[in-house]
């Protein structure tokens, strides 16, 4: 069983746990304590329900995965002692803004999984694109409109979700609890949020293997391939085996660093726009 070891905001203790059945999206800003209201709902929920899921859709800030992932967790009372990683899909970047339609693909397919295996709650992870000006609104009500939740959880340290939750107020089809962000959260900072994707990345390759892939092997989708594109060996389903990252390109070979050493199962390649240096962790720009 998943036990509570922190405390949280008295206020987070409104919510009615056992009510909370369905899918539970969670959104704010960055820094806002996403993250920490997620992780506990899900272990209260765990509490309740024989089944539940945490869909971790933080692309940029993942807690689930590597960063450029959307992942689904599952935890079955009866055989689970902790979440169980059960399917990964590669988005391909870091940020939605431009990846806005994989993303939201991804999320509706990962909570049917979810809600197909039982889940009786389903709580899903947002990233902290909410402004307008760069269509964090558009997306936020994109995937209220797809996922259909039956609660939404608004954490905001002052006004910055105005815009979003003064439309949804007037919706009757779904129950919304606005909070502030609790002041325990540090804030991180761009440096300190680029680094933690860089440990990730760096951790996440420390022990690769060299494949050498015929461009005519495999299905071959997404951005061009160039050096050092990260990339996604996907199954039969579109979902994600492992990434890998180009080293080589010729006229008749990808060269990709992979952990994954089996590529039997392996149905398709799909590259991302992001590139790294999968030693260092290092994103690169231009």
């Amino acid at each position: 069983m998943i036990h509570l070891d922190y405390e949280v905001p008295k206020q987070w203790n409104k919510i009615g746990i056992e009510q909370l059945t369905g899918t539970t999206i969670v959104i704010g800003p960055p820094d806002s304590g996403k993250s920490t209201m997620v992780h506990w709902l899900f272990k209260r929920l765990c509490q309740v329900h024989s089944c539940v899921g945490w869909l971790d859709g933080d692309i940029g800030q993942t807690t689930l995965g590597v960063p450029t992932t959307i992942n689904l967790a599952l935890f079955e009372r009866a055989k689970d002692r902790l979440p169980r990683l059960v399917a990964t899909i590669f988005v391909g970047s870091t940020s939605p803004r431009s990846h806005m339609d994989p993303l939201l693909d991804g999320l509706q397919r990962l909570q049917k999984l979810a809600l197909t295996a039982g889940a009786a709650a389903l709580v899903v992870d947002t990233t902290g694109l909410i402004d307008e000006r760069t269509g964090g609104d558009v997306l936020k009500k994109k995937k209220i409109e797809l996922l259909q939740p039956n609660t939404i959880i608004a954490l905001q340290r002052q006004q910055e979700l105005a815009h979003i939750v003064t439309s949804l107020k007037t919706r009757q089809c779904f129950n919304i609890y606005v909070f502030n962000a609790s002041e325990v959260i540090v804030r991180r900072s761009p440096e300190k949020r680029t680094r933690r994707r860089r440990i990730r990345f760096r951790r996440y390759f420390q022990s690769t293997i060299q494949h050498q892939i015929k461009h005519d092997a495999l299905p071959v989708s997404g951005t061009p391939p160039v050096k050092h594109s990260l990339m996604a060996f996907q199954d039969k389903m579109g979902f994600a085996l492992a990434l890998g990252v180009v080293f080589s390109i010729s006229s008749e070979t990808f060269g990709i660093l992979s952990p994954l050493s089996n590529l039997s199962n392996v149905a398709g390649m799909h590259f991302g726009s992001l590139r790294i240096d999968p030693v260092t962790g290092e994103e690169i720009l231009g």
